[in-house]
């Protein structure tokens, strides 16, 4: 989850983002979705005409640097931050690399089979 405080999106970091991770039918009315749901995507969810979350879901499965900058420099330019687990990082890149790093999802790619030793 993205957090930025109350000020509107600048609109250039929409088409920004846009550019990579294109604008999809989300599955939600109040809800606009930018990159495929399965993959990695940033979705902007209203109330009215009020944006009440931003959340980011990056698939490690196919993970480029380019998307990543890209994520990087929307957060950066709408003053966001990363909320992880309660904890709150800055938005920038080592911070995202870090974070998906000690992820389950990033272990489970890098390796299943020690990942799934691992839980038992």
């Amino acid at each position: 989850m993205l957090l930025w405080g109350e000020s509107p999106l600048n609109s250039d970091s929409l088409l920004s983002i846009s550019k990579s991770l294109h604008q999809e039918k989300s599955w939600s009315d109040e809800r606009i979705q930018y990159g495929k749901i399965d993959g990695t995507c940033l979705e902007i969810s209203y109330d009215g005409n009020i944006i009440s979350e931003i959340t980011c879901r990056i698939d490690v499965r196919n993970i480029s640097l380019e998307i990543l900058r890209e994520i990087v420099d929307f957060m950066v330019i709408n003053k966001a931050r990363i909320l992880i687990s309660e904890t709150i990082y800055d938005a920038s890149l080592d911070s995202i690399a870090l974070t998906i790093k000690q992820s389950n999802a990033y272990r489970f790619c890098k390796d299943p089979l020690a990942f799934l030793n691992d839980l038992c």
